[in-house]
């Protein structure tokens, strides 16, 4: 039999009382190779689980945030003369920026290996590119753009939009883009009550910041007996001025919560359909389940779903994909709720409601201390067995 003898003062530094914090991972990596162990096996026998993955996604990104410039070159030139290089440049650089990483729970994790596996590409590669090339490109392709042009698009696009267009050469074409949103004003309203000319108004103004709101589950209402009277059964009328007072609504509160996120956090994107009506996105999509994201001082993509409303009252809806998503990762989805005032502006700070969906152990949607949920109605789906003969 041969005694293995560790160096008694191998876990010095482990803190007991949180054996997952990302500064002990470093330690247990040490002792479990040491050991010949992996983490499932330890895990499989202990009470207390150990989980790794965060130490090696931030490792991942610590070491990407390094090699941005050098992707951002590699992807100039391996998109260069595709017809869609503007916007497969955007698209794989958001990927880049907001990649979320398999990483097993293991003490033998190769990031080098997972970044290839994750974005088609080795460092090896991309260390044939320089970090000063995309800045280079960009320097040189905006000589030929004048100051006016330039501080116009500044105004109307985000940052990164305007670089995909620049160095590929396609500054006409986002130019034209800028034309062709001006004049697609809805009929009877002038340029400064069209959407983007919301937008414009919602950027204009100084930044205030948020407040962080508390929260706490709301009474339920009785149910009123009287013919008509309960506030779930009354019929809305459609009309369009309604609809286009809940888009107005609905883009000023994204508009407004970006804005402020920008100043927190300059890599946040704005992802959803009033991005791009905004023209803050090339593409927007609203089946992701959130509007906004950004990556926060530890590391972590955060998801964010704004709702705005007149209504001082934090009272909103969610869909049911919204509402899949924020269970599922409610650790990292935030609600931020916007007050629009009488102007159809911000009436005050945004208020962000934090990780409303991450409930404390014994909870669950229905029953908790933070917020009430209810609905009036419930789609049912069965399928019918065969007949016994």
């Amino acid at each position: 039999m041969v005694k293995m003898q560790l160096d008694p003062s191998m876990d010095a530094d482990v803190d007991y009382k949180d054996i997952n914090l990302i500064s002990n991972a470093e330690s247990l990596i040490r002792i479990f190779k040491a050991l010949g162990l992996d983490v499932d096996k330890y895990n499989a026998i202990s009470i207390h689980a150990i989980d790794i993955t965060n130490y090696w996604v931030n490792k991942l990104k610590e070491k990407m945030h390094q090699y941005k410039k050098k992707y951002q070159a590699y992807l100039y030139a391996d998109l260069k003369g595709n017809n869609d290089c503007v916007e497969l440049y955007d698209r794989y650089l958001e990927d880049f920026s907001f990649l979320e990483p398999g990483i097993k729970n293991s003490v033998n994790v190769d990031i080098d290996e997972t970044f290839r596996e994750e974005c088609g590409v080795s460092f090896d590669t991309l260390n044939e590119y320089s970090e000063t090339e995309i800045d280079d490109i960009i320097r040189q392709a905006k000589e030929d753009v004048d100051t006016d042009t330039w501080m116009m698009l500044c105004k109307s696009f985000p940052a990164e939009t305007i670089e995909a267009y620049l160095i590929f050469g396609k500054i006409n074409e986002l130019l034209t883009k800028e034309e062709e949103m001006a004049e697609e004003e809805p009929e009877n309203h002038s340029p400064a009550q069209s959407l983007k000319g919301l937008v414009g108004d919602v950027f204009a103004t100084p930044s205030t910041g948020f407040v962080d709101m508390n929260t706490q589950a709301g009474p339920e209402e009785p149910e009123q007996t009287t013919s008509g009277k309960h506030h779930k059964h009354h019929k809305r009328v459609h009309s369009e001025s309604s609809d286009r007072k809940k888009q107005e609504i609905g883009i000023v509160g994204e508009a407004c919560v970006y804005k402020e996120l920008l100043n927190l956090y300059p890599d946040a994107r704005w992802i959803s359909g009033n991005a791009e009506k905004a023209g803050k996105a090339l593409k927007g999509d609203d089946t992701c389940g959130y509007d906004i994201k950004y990556t926060n001082e530890n590391g972590v993509i955060q998801y964010v779903e704004v709702k705005a409303s007149r209504n001082d009252e934090i009272t909103f809806v969610l869909s049911d994909n919204e509402l899949r998503f924020a269970c599922k990762n409610a650790s990292c989805y935030e609600i931020i709720y916007v007050v629009i005032g009488d102007d159809g502006m911000p009436a005050h700070e945004p208020w962000r409601l934090g990780h409303l969906f991450e409930l404390a152990e014994g909870e669950d949607l229905l029953h908790n201390d933070r917020f009430s949920i209810e609905s009036d109605s419930y789609s049912v789906t069965a399928k019918p067995l065969a007949q016994k003969s």
